[in-house]
């Protein structure tokens, strides 16, 4: 079966379940009036491997024959129709539950201040001296949090220390501290 197309008229083939075609729609891509005689040729029937005589028409499985639907689709689509359904959408998915739940935040209104506790070291390098760990390299440091140092309430910066600190101190090392450089 071949198939052509007029300057007006998109031809699609409906078929049947057993794939044979049982009838031709015709999709008009202008936006006139436009009508189709019925002594105008759109369909040809040939027999197997034989090319029709006359131009225009191409085979119901080619390429050009499936551009020409994208073609008759556009055109066949109702915009006044297809806004109304995106509206209606809009309005259904808006009452729609969430798919995740989603908590509530409040809304930050200042700083936040780092917690005066001190950080605890939970687990010291050779401890568990049934562990095998020669490949690895374990440091621990605690930081001293910054607290205030006197009555003006200045933060001291946070300082590293060299060595681990003791975990029966609470994590801090009970020594004075070096001292702290201030600008």
């Amino acid at each position: 079966m071949w198939i052509r197309r007029s300057t007006r008229l998109v031809p699609t083939v409906a078929k049947s379940q057993r794939g044979r075609p049982i009838w031709i729609r015709l999709t008009n891509v202008t936006t006139k009036r436009a009508s189709c005689s019925a002594h105008e040729p759109v369909v040809l029937w040939v027999p197997r491997e034989e090319l029709p005589r006359e131009t225009g028409y191409v085979r119901v499985e080619s390429d050009k024959f499936r551009e020409w639907q994208v073609l008759a689709y556009a055109e066949s689509r109702d915009e006044t129709l297809f806004g109304r359904e995106g509206k209606l959408y809009q309005e259904w998915l808006a009452v729609q539950p969430s798919a995740v739940e989603r908590r509530e935040y409040p809304t930050p209104r200042a700083l936040l201040r780092r917690p005066t506790e001190a950080l605890v070291c939970t687990e010291m390098p050779g401890e568990d001296d049934d562990r095998v760990d020669d490949d690895r390299v374990t440091v621990v440091n605690c930081l001293d949090l910054a607290e205030p140092t006197g009555e003006t309430c200045e933060c001291r910066p946070p300082s590293v220390d060299t060595e681990p600190c003791p975990v029966r101190d609470g994590g801090q090392d009970s020594g004075t501290s070096e001292d702290y450089a201030t600008e």
